[in-house]
């Protein structure tokens, strides 16, 4: 069984050169590699025609493929998909890197059961510790979805095996321009369209938490944080939408709990950053969420509100912007914003 190796390409020049390495280093023996130079701007694509020099058993089977111009992270991997040529595929971060027999283990698993999904432990690598990401044991399809629609690590798409036929045959991709939770917006799609998925408890997987550069880097930069936190509401729409086609209510009704609470929680913090154009946006996004029956806020207790009149921050720039502008507008200016 072939197995395509997924590797979107940008600003990495410190870090391909290990993740090159622990990919043309698997044991497992058929897989081709596909690398998308989403037009970067240092020496990264250089260092990796280097390092494949090393490895000619390899190098046939390596595919770098340019953008003709910078699309983001969201694009390059719909890129990759579109023209991986196996039937299993695997996506890494080009900051990332591979235990030597990740494709090998994931592999051995799939083929006991014919698994749509197999997916891996990850390992954080932090400047002073690292921690291990278990994966959710539950077999149970209700109960994956649920977790993935949390916004956490948890639903990250990196460090799984996964049918390609999953995303050709239901249409799934990462909205271009959203490159902040681009997998929060695919993953739990994924899985419900997936037959059968299943996990090893290896670790297979190093995700480097220590560059600032990349679109998950940490950052103190009050409008980087805002993008952000807008990027993530827009995943969290992008799933909305999805799930009110479906016929199980419980999905949608996740979907509206977590976007609110998220909205809720992250809208006070951009306030205080004085980032008072995202803040608008945000909480029209929050008041645009559908009522449930009771015509509540879903998500939202009575302490919510509580916690909203004590706000005084919050209080203040709600009377000041008038926060009664139609969903379809602020929607509109939202996508805008959060794709620049």
């Amino acid at each position: 069984m072939k197995v395509s190796i997924l590797v979107p390409v940008y600003g990495v020049e410190k870090y391909i050169e290990r993740c090159a390495r622990s990919l043309f280093e698997q044991t497992y023996s058929e897989i081709e590699y596909v690398f998308i130079d989403d037009c970067s701007p240092d020496h990264s694509i250089e260092v990796l025609r280097s390092v494949m020099k090393e490895y000619p058993n390899r190098e046939k089977n390596v595919r770098i493929i340019k953008h003709k111009d910078n699309r983001g992270l969201a694009a390059a991997r719909n890129t990759a998909v579109a023209n991986c040529r196996s039937e299993f595929l695997f996506h890494i971060d080009s900051d990332d890197f591979l235990e030597l027999e990740a494709i090998e283990k994931l592999v051995e698993q799939q083929k006991k059961g014919d698994f749509d999904i197999v997916t891996g432990n990850l390992i954080f690598l932090y400047p002073d510790s690292k921690k291990k990401l278990r994966n959710r044991e539950s077999t149970n399809k209700q109960e994956i979805i649920l977790d993935y629609i949390r916004p956490h690590y948890s639903h990250v798409l990196c460090g799984r095996l996964i049918r390609k036929s999953l995303y050709t045959d239901n249409n799934i991709f990462a909205a271009e321009g959203y490159n902040i939770g681009e997998d929060h917006q695919v993953t739990p799609r994924l899985f419900y369209y997936a037959n059968s998925f299943s996990s090893i408890d290896d670790c297979i997987y190093n995700y480097d938490c220590t560059n600032v550069n990349s679109y998950t880097g940490q950052s103190t930069d009050a409008k980087k944080f805002a993008k952000k936190v807008l990027q993530d509401i827009m995943a969290f729409e992008i799933l909305r939408k999805f799930f009110e086609t479906k016929p199980e209510r419980i999905y949608i009704d996740s979907v509206n709990n977590r976007m609110a609470r998220y909205i809720y929680y992250h809208a006070p913090i951009l306030a205080d950053l004085q980032q008072k154009e995202d803040f608008y946006a945000a909480w029209q996004f929050f008041n645009a969420i559908k009522k449930d029956e009771r015509g509540e806020m879903p998500g939202c207790s009575d302490s919510f509100y509580l916690y909203l009149m004590r706000n005084y921050t919050l209080c203040k720039l709600c009377r000041r912007y008038k926060l009664d502008l139609l969903y379809s507008k602020i929607f509109g200016r939202l996508k805008n914003k959060v794709s620049r």
